[in-house]
């Protein structure tokens, strides 16, 4: 599967992500995800901290799960090594 979705695309590496990965991706899902996605703005995610603590809680299991399964990547930026 990854050999579909890992690779390089202008600005942006694209790859599996790692257990070493989910503190950087579990931090910009809270940053940007929860600030803007249109339904978590609407259940007023981004501004309460225990949903916020729910949210990250949440996460982290998802991806812990899915280490086995290698369905998620995401695109990091060449020059930042930042996720985007």
């Amino acid at each position: 599967m990854s050999e579909f979705v890992e690779g390089e695309w202008k600005d942006f590496v694209f790859k599996m992500i790692t257990e070493e990965d989910h503190p950087k991706v579990l931090r910009n899902l809270l940053d940007v995800f929860c600030k803007d996605a249109p339904l978590m703005v609407a259940a007023e995610c981004s501004e309460s901290e225990e949903m916020l603590h729910d949210f990250a809680t949440f996460s982290a299991l998802v991806l812990k799960q899915d280490l086995t399964h290698k369905l998620s990547f995401c695109a990091w930026d060449k020059r930042t090594g930042e996720v985007k």
